[in-house]
């Protein structure tokens, strides 16, 4: 299994599949948050925040988060 490393007070291993399985609730959804990720991938909050600050660097959402439903994701294709 291939997996991104994120470093931030120490290394965290983040998966590809997992990068994937979020990308998917992204599209589906048409926006993410750490609590969304948490609560439809089952994990904790740090590993969802960190998931979400891939997906902004990828710039697969933007980085101007709302209270009503946290990023928006960026509808381009070449993305998924």
């Amino acid at each position: 299994m291939n997996f991104i490393t994120v470093s931030h007070r120490g290394k965290t291993m983040i998966s590809l599949r997992q990068l994937e399985n979020a990308k998917a609730f992204c599209l589906e959804s048409g926006h993410v948050s750490a609590s969304s990720l948490q609560r439809h991938l089952f994990i904790g909050y740090n590993e969802a925040k960190q998931l979400v600050e891939i997906l902004i660097q990828q710039n697969f959402c933007e980085q101007s988060y709302t209270a009503e439903y946290g990023y928006k994701v960026i509808n381009d294709k070449d993305n998924s």
